[in-house]
This record gives C-alpha cells, sequence and structure tokens, in this order.
C-alpha cells in the first residue's frame, strides 16, 4: 500500500502552490525566510488545532488574510488559576507547542522533498560534484569535467541576494514578468547592478574570482585522486541515488547470463537519523500476466526471514554510536528515503524496528521529525508494516527440512524470526 503522505487534500494542495515560491527562495538564498513564511500561512488556514485529518470550512479558508498579524497565546496565570488547573494549563501549552514544532518540520521536509525532486540530477552524470564519481569513473573511465571558470558578476552576485531579488520583485510586479521568466529577469538585473560598480570594485571582484577558479580546481584535482567522499551529507546522496545507479547494472546482468539478480544493502542513513535502514533492488520478473521482481513476490518472507538475518549482520558491523555519529544536521534539500518513491522503481525498503540510535530525535522515512520517545516501526515499499513482535525460531535454519533429518544438538535459536511450519526443532534449544 502506497503511503499517502503527511499531506492531503486541500493543505497539499497548498503546500503545492508554495513551492514556485520555495523554488525562488532557494535560488535566492534566503530559503530558511521562505519556508517560516509558508508555515505562517499554513497556519492561518489549518490550525493546530484542528485535526490534522479535518478539513477546515470554505468559509474558513474564504476568510485567510496572510497580511494580518497572527494573535499571540496566552500563557496561564497562575494567579487566577489554582495549583492542579494552573499545571493542566501548562502541560496543554506545552504539547500545543510541541504539536506545531512537529508540524513546522513536517512542512520543511516535504517542501525540501518537493525541491529535490523537481531538481534531481542524474547520479550517473559524471560532475566535479557527484559522490558518484569514482565509481563512474572506474567503469567508463569518464572523468567529470573541470569546475566552471568562475565570472566576476557570478562571485559579486552571492553578496547581492537580497537586494538583487528585491529589484526583481519590484520589476516582475509592475512590468508583469511570468515566473517562468523570472530566472532570464534576475540575470539581466545582476549585470546590470554589476556593471554600475565603479571600476576598481569591478576590478577587485574580478580578482576573487580568479583566486575562487584557481581553488575550486585545485579541490577538484584533490577530490580525483582521493577515495570516495565519507561526509554524511555526501553519503546520503550516494544512498539516494543508488537504485537509479545499480538497477541498470543488475538489468544488464540479468540480459547477459538470463538469471534473476538481487542487491541487498544496508547501513545506518545519514537523513533517517543514522537509522539502520536496508534496500534491495531487484532485476528478473515471473512470467504471465502479473510480472513481479523478487522484492514484490516473496515480500512477506524477506520481511520474516531475510530482513531480519541481514538486520542482525548489520548490528554487528554498526554499534547505535557510529549511527548515531552518521546522523545528519538539519541542512536544507537533504531528506531520507522515500518509502513509495522506492517502490514505483521496483525496490523495497526496510527499517530495523528493534535498533533505535536516534538519541537525540531524528526523521522517518517520510522526511518527518521523530520525537525522542518515539520508536520507529518497520516500514515497507511494498507490504502494511506490522509492529507485532516476532516470534523467536527454534531451529536451526529458515527452512523446512526433510523428514529424518537429524537435530543438531545445542544449536543457538536465532531470534527475531518466525518459524516455518514442518521444521525439526533442535535439541537442547
Amino acid at each position: 500500500m502506497v503511503n499517502p503522505g503527511a499531506f492531503r487534500g486541500s493543505r497539499k494542495d497548498f503546500l503545492l502552490s508554495q513551492k514556485a515560491a520555495y523554488a525562488e527562495a532557494v535560488t535566492g538564498g534566503y530559503a530558511a525566510d521562505a519556508i517560516s513564511d509558508i508555515q505562517r500561512k499554513y497556519f492561518k488556514r489549518y490550525p493546530i488545532d484542528l485535526p490534522h485529518d479535518e478539513e477546515p470550512s470554505l468559509e474558513h479558508l474564504a476568510a485567510v488574510d496572510d497580511e494580518a498579524p497572527d494573535p499571540d497565546t496566552k500563557e496561564p496565570d497562575a494567579g487566577t488559576m489554582s495549583a492542579e488547573d494552573y499545571q493542566k494549563a501548562i502541560s496543554a501549552m506545552e504539547e500545543r507547542s510541541e504539536k506545531i514544532r512537529f508540524r513546522k518540520a513536517q512542512i520543511k521536509r516535504w517542501m525540501a522533498y518537493q525541491h529535490m525532486k523537481d531538481h534531481d540530477s542524474d547520479p550517473m552524470e559524471p560532475s566535479a560534484a557527484n559522490p558518484w564519481n569514482h565509481l563512474i569513473y572506474q567503469l567508463t573511465g569518464k572523468e567529470p569535467g573541470r569546475p566552471r571558470k568562475k565570472t566576476a558578476v557570478n562571485v559579486w552576485r552571492k553578496s547581492q541576494r537580497q537586494n538583487i531579488e528585491m529589484r526583481v520583485k519590484n520589476l516582475a510586479s509592475s512590468q508583469g514578468v511570468a515566473s517562468d521568466r523570472l530566472a532570464a529577469l534576475r540575470d539581466k538585473v545582476a549585470r546590470e547592478m554589476f556593471n554600475a560598480l565603479p571600476l576598481e570594485q569591478q576590478a577587485k571582484w574580478k580578482k576573487q574570482a580568479e583566486e575562487e577558479t584557481k581553488a575550486a580546481n585545485e579541490e577538484w584535482e584533490q577530490m580525483r585522486k582521493s577515495d570516495p567522499s565519507t561526509k554524511p551529507e555526501d553519503r546520503q546522496l550516494c544512498i539516494q541515488g543508488l537504485v537509479r545507479v545499480t538497477q541498470p547494472f543488475l538489468d544488464m546482468l540479468s540480459k547477459t547470463t538470463g538469471w534473476n539478480f538481487t542487491l541487498l544493502g544496508g547501513g545506518p542513513e545519514p537523513a533517517h537519523g543514522g537509522q539502520l535502514n536496508v534496500i534491495s533492488v531487484h532485476s528478473g520478473l515471473t512470467p504471465g500476466d502479473v510480472k513481479m521482481n523478487f522484492g514484490r513476490s516473496e515480500r512477506a518472507d524477506i520481511k520474516k526471514y531475510i530482513v531480519p538475518i541481514f538486520g542482525r549482520f548489520l548490528k554487528k558491523c554498526f554499534s547505535p554510536e557510529e549511527c548515531r555519529a552518521r546522523a545528519l544536521t538539519d541542512l536544507e534539500g537533504i531528506v531520507p528515503l522515500q518509502a513509495e518513491e522506492l517502490e514505483s522503481s521496483g525496490a523495497t525498503f526496510d527499517s530495523l524496528e528493534d535498533f533505535e540510535p536516534r538519541a537525540r530525535g531524528g526523521r522517518d522515512s517520510e522526511g518527518d521529525d521523530i520525537l525522542p520517545a518515539s520508536i520507529s516501526s518497520s516500514t515497507s515499499a511494498t507490504a502494511t508494516p506490522t509492529t507485532a513482535p516476532a516470534t523467536p525460531v527454534a531451529s536451526v535454519s529458515a527452512l523446512p527440512t526433510t523428514a529424518g533429518a537429524t537435530p543438531i544438538a545445542g544449536a543457538t535459536p536465532i531470534t527475531g524470526a518466525t518459524p516455518i511450519a514442518g521444521a525439526t526443532p533442535i535439541a537442547g534449544a
């Protein structure tokens, strides 16, 4: 079942209407300001006290005034209340504040993820900023292109983003410039403003552009000769591109060998708070009218047997402390893997439900903030999550045994799996 997402109905429609403003803000370098404004407008339409699955009335939405001031929340007055009532009021206020914080985080993650999807780059395209460079070079022998030469006007405009944007907005409003022409107008305004600078200032920026170009080329040379980056943000970008990079290779292996293939990988996902996650990518389909790859065809048993076994191995490799160390801090545009996005590509996703590295909180697979007290439940791109505890196995493996097989004395039970009918118990287990 596909996850419908954190926002539905008119809430989703409203956020979709804000994508253009957010994209413009990212380009202009004021994304944090834009997010705050979007959050403010959202709560005008959808007050935090309104249940998240309930639509506001059309009259309420029509009466919203984005320019009107928002009323302040009054704190409880201990002088006019009993001690018990005052404590209840304080608890209610704190709970309300936590709901606001959580919803604001959801909005921020949603906007960042939508922007990332709209401006997605090909992980197989060689470029200086692509963390897959080393793999691409080993496979194709094609090096990423050198950094482009920086121009004085482009270096200067980074320090004048707000001034440029203010002038662009005024011109666009007065001249009726369409939103798809704002980028061209922004370039024109930046060049005109730069050309109006005194010549000595233009020369200063030209020299700085040359120095930055030199530094970028030196960094490119160092990157070309060094090992892949271990920065959490670079590893997250590689994780996000994993399916797109590996699927063509698996498909080619399947075509050339006539076999079916599955790639199984897992470890701490930086943008998921360091949570241990598992991805499997598949190639090869069952025959018939309803074609399924291994992940779809055997999804229940994958979750029941393979994920617990592989998960046990991952826990031997990555301690909770290491997972927390790999967790990403809050960065614009960096979001966790999305289960529904993986589903559309035929891959599968699982989060190890009994492993909790996020002592400081984190984000779930939808990009939403997870409260520190929460425990992540196993999620699947192709099956409904379940929180039912697993039953220990009293067999030496997860495979049925043949009649007459001799049990192994003293074998250790496998924790976290479910027994299969027909398996032979182990004596002394």
